[in-house]
């Protein structure tokens, strides 16, 4: 009865690190207020992290995890 206990308590750990280890991409083009321009090298940030980055040649900003 205990073993299955055990075994019961490694899958969850297993099951529960996999959902919290997410992946995924977040992008977009940060244009002009008109939206016709592309805004190269603006900053890019989440307010009250440190994650932030800047835009492309094109206006493009993409996060990845």
């Amino acid at each position: 009865m205990q073993f299955k206990n055990y075994i019961l308590i490694g899958l969850f750990i297993l099951v529960s690190q996999s959902l919290v280890a997410q992946v995924g991409t977040l992008s977009g083009a940060v244009t002009e207020k008109d939206g016709t321009n592309p805004l190269i090298g603006a900053n890019v940030y989440f307010h009250g992290t440190t994650i932030g980055a800047a835009t492309n040649s094109d206006g493009i900003i993409r996060f990845e995890t």
